[in-house]
């Protein structure tokens, strides 16, 4: 079965990463967690203290999908971007494992 990674970049305006931080735990992260998101890991970059990186992990696209549906992604993005310098980035990759790539090499 397929699994998936969400990933949110955003730079947060000086002064407002915590409350961007908080905006992101509630709008998205605990409502995806009670859709089947299995993992959410945020990151800040060390040369750049106001860029974030949020990840969600999905073991299944279903679930990742149905989620994406309930979620008012663009009412979220336009009240998330109060608390950012740029526009926020997402993309969803879909997770490779060690086995499918030796897979494609041994075909």
């Amino acid at each position: 079965m397929d699994k998936f990674q969400v990933v949110f970049s955003l730079h947060f305006k000086k002064g407002m990463e915590h409350q961007g931080m908080q905006f992101v735990e509630n709008k998205y992260a605990k409502k995806a967690i009670e859709s089947g998101l299995q993992e959410f890991r945020a990151w800040q970059d060390i040369n750049d203290p106001s860029h974030y990186i949020f990840t969600g992990h999905w073991n299944n696209k279903e679930l990742l999908h149905k989620y994406q549906s309930q979620a008012n992604w663009e009412a979220a993005q336009r009240e998330l971007t109060q608390y950012c310098s740029q526009p926020p980035k997402k993309a969803i990759y879909k997770i490779l494992d060690k086995a499918q790539g030796q897979q494609r090499r041994a075909a």
